[in-house]
């Protein structure tokens, strides 16, 4: 094998180790602290499989710890209007809250859904909404007009208006920057926002759901600023990595955007190449390994089929999983350049099972490494194994093709 083979898949193989070792050192799945008072759930809104696993998280605090809080990352108002709603026997302050959501992630049946099970099954939960204000112009103004009749119309000696106002003005202050700047004036409030509410109640044991990017520990994140104040009284499980370091098998179904790319840009040079056939090539075709074509048919077919219906593809957040569909990217872009190599060469057998880059047998090995990066990425055994199967068919016929040509 020539030196600059070995050296590109010495560097392939060191970033690939060097992005598993990163996700375990820097981006810990959990900080448990069995005593901790702050229980911290780190969610991606609007996934049913998450409120799922909440709903266990809450049901064991509930029903084992007697924790009777739990904390959103909602407006004041809407975990004030949802302790109203637990009150009542109808759903229209539910119904009217997720109707000035829409837009957003979590405005899915499933988030209605996860508060139906809770009122259903711990009716004794007390909401806190310790986020800015979002909607502040429609369930925002709705709460003041509440808390005004509530008053009998006077306003001065009431904390919850003065909370509410407070949390209004929060969402236009960092709505009124530069969206490169709406996180860090956002996350400041939430941290305040928390820690106003849970002196509040006297510091007992909560419970909070947030999005991952809030559950960190980083220390300019909320959880991370949450240690610092209270110690270690803290606990964090992020369920998103829990759930990707987890190897479920089956993928979320659905049309998946990045497969549709990665296949498009797959077929496309293969589509050109059918019409720009090196010499000779329909003769050698003629003598390929029927065991190895069966492979490269059938990891075809299960390529093809996991990358386009695989919805969990399409999820992005930051974390060492992005550096594998980068570098699956990266892996396809070159897959490209060596067909634009092929095409203005003279197009024989030889260019054909060319190297490029580095890589040996380019046109084979590159989108059966860069199609295993995705699996990685999507933690998904059945495409992990798709791409095994693709690859030992694929650049089995290659090397052979190759080592005719080289005789």
């Amino acid at each position: 094998m020539k030196k600059i083979n070995i050296i590109s898949i010495t560097v392939l193989a060191v970033l690939f180790a060097g992005l598993a070792v990163w996700s375990v050192l820097f981006f810990p799945s959990h900080y448990r602290n069995k005593n901790a008072d702050i229980i911290l759930i780190g969610e991606e809104h609007g996934v049913k499989r998450y409120y799922n696993m909440e709903i266990e998280y809450w049901k064991d605090c509930y029903e084992n710890k007697g924790i009777r809080h739990l904390f959103l990352e909602l407006p004041y108002y809407d975990g004030e209007f949802l302790n109203i709603w637990m009150q009542s026997d109808n759903d229209e302050i539910l119904d009217k809250m997720l109707e000035e959501i829409q837009g957003t992630a979590s405005n899915t049946p499933d988030y209605k859904e996860f508060f139906h099970t809770i009122k259903r099954d711990y009716p004794e939960t007390i909401f806190h909404g310790t986020d800015i204000g979002h909607q502040y112009m429609t369930t925002g103004a709705r709460y003041l007009e509440y808390i005004s009749e509530m008053n009998s119309g006077d306003l001065t000696h009431s904390e919850n208006q003065r909370i509410a106002l407070e949390n209004i003005e929060q969402a236009k202050t960092a709505y009124s920057v530069n969206p490169s700047e709406f996180l860090a004036l956002r996350e400041p409030y939430m941290i305040s926002n928390f820690i106003r509410e849970y002196d509040n109640i006297g510091q007992p044991e909560i419970m909070g759901i947030y999005g991952t990017y809030h559950a960190d520990l980083s220390a300019d994140r909320m959880a991370g600023a949450l240690k610092e104040h209270y110690g270690n009284n803290i606990s964090t499980t992020l369920l998103p990595t829990k759930y990707y370091r987890g190897w479920e098998p089956l993928p979320e179904w659905g049309i998946s955007f990045v497969g549709i790319v990665f296949l498009l840009m797959l077929f496309i040079p293969n589509v050109l190449w059918s019409k720009r056939q090196p010499a000779g090539y329909e003769e050698s075709a003629k003598h390929e390994n029927k065991v190895l074509l069966t492979l490269e048919r059938a990891g075809e077919v299960l390529v093809s089929v996991l990358l386009l219906t695989n919805r969990r593809l399409d999820r992005f957040s930051f974390s060492p999983r992005l550096g594998y569909i980068i570098l699956a990217l990266v892996l396809m872009i070159i897959y490209e350049l060596y067909w634009i190599k092929y095409f203005r060469s003279s197009r024989t057998l030889a260019d054909m099972y060319s190297d490029y880059c580095g890589f040996p047998l380019a046109g084979a090995s590159l989108p059966v490494f860069a199609a295993l990066l995705l699996g990685v990425y999507a933690c998904n055994v059945f495409l992990i194994a798709a791409a095994i199967i693709l690859g030992i068919g694929h650049i089995g016929i290659h090397l052979m093709h190759k080592k005719e040509t080289e005789k």
